[in-house]
């Protein structure tokens, strides 16, 4: 399998994800996730992926 082509079923299958998540199968969503770990993809939701990100600092307002 090639990269364009793992990137390709990578986002298919995360698309799919998204569509398990939104009819609240979380039987399907755990398919799906199991199905990315196969393909060494981090198959983290997108909370968990919110939760990793650092916490971005807010900029003082510009004075004029």
């Amino acid at each position: 399998m090639t990269n364009e082509q793992r990137t390709n079923t990578i986002n298919a299958l995360i698309h799919e994800r998204n569509i398990y998540e939104k009819r609240g199968d979380q039987d399907g969503v755990d398919q799906v996730n199991a199905e990315l770990r196969k393909l060494g993809h981090d198959a983290a939701t997108p909370l968990q992926r919110a939760e990793r990100r650092p916490a971005t600092r807010k900029r003082k307002a510009e004075t004029r």
